[in-house]
């Protein structure tokens, strides 16, 4: 059981990924521009292409939870056999800000956070035991990733088109931040991002080692988090 409890693990740091990748290229160290406050509904959605954005309008996105799935792929030796074993979870909450200056794309504000009470496998025993000793979910029940930079998304990206970038970003578990980079595939449509990324850890760097239970089970290091999710425009 306690082989499981690593793969929740990691699902955690996987969720927390990849919608800030749904943003856009190196987050600057200037504040964004102000925006007006909406009053009904979207004053000024989204146009087709980056370059229509002009460099006083900012975009707020928010996740939406309801369409965001979370999941890790652990490879483990259980019994002499190998096997990949899986964890997610849907709750998860987040909001940024994109914008454009001097022709870049830009990300602000962002925040992600992922419950980590809720991460759950085949086997309640396994999750209990998880939140209890392993990740300690009780103690430290968020895990945040706050992105800070995104390459290759060009600045002529346009809408109903998928594009292929990085995120890169700080992850916060159990109060022990590291940098992590997302590989993510994005495609705008309409007043939604689409997006899905994948990020390779390692559980050492947030102050697990890999468990080995008696020569049965063995776990190893690095772990595969994946994230599927859906951003909604709610101001611009």
């Amino acid at each position: 059981m306690t082989q499981r409890h690593w793969q929740i693990f990691f699902s955690i740091v996987y969720v927390l990924g990849i919608l800030p990748a749904c943003a856009a290229q190196p987050a600057p160290t200037a504040t964004p521009p102000p925006t007006s406050p909406v009053a009904n509904g979207i004053k000024n959605p989204l146009p087709n292409s980056l370059r229509e954005i002009t460099s006083t309008r900012v975009y707020r996105f928010r996740v939406d939870p309801a369409q965001t799935t979370v999941e890790y792929a652990v490879s483990e030796v259980l019994l002499g056999n190998n096997q990949i074993t899986r964890g997610r979870t849907n709750a998860v909450e987040g909001e940024f800000q994109l914008y454009m200056q001097n022709g870049q794309v830009f990300v602000a504000l962002s925040n992600f956070q992922v419950d980590l009470r809720t991460l759950t496998t085949d086997n309640n025993v396994r999750d209990q035991a998880i939140r209890k000793n392993w990740l300690e979910s009780d103690k430290f029940p968020k895990a945040i990733f706050v992105a800070n930079a995104v390459q290759g998304l060009p600045a002529d990206a346009v809408q109903n088109q998928p594009y292929k970038f990085q995120v890169t970003g700080d992850m916060t578990i159990r109060n022990i931040t590291r940098p992590l980079t997302f590989e993510v595939t994005v495609t705008v449509t309409g007043q939604t991002i689409r997006g899905e990324g994948t990020a390779t850890l390692y559980m050492k760097d947030f102050g697990f080692d890999p468990p080995s239970i008696a020569g049965t089970t063995i776990v190893s290091d690095p772990v595969k988090v994946t994230i599927k999710g859906v951003a909604n425009l709610i101001e611009g």
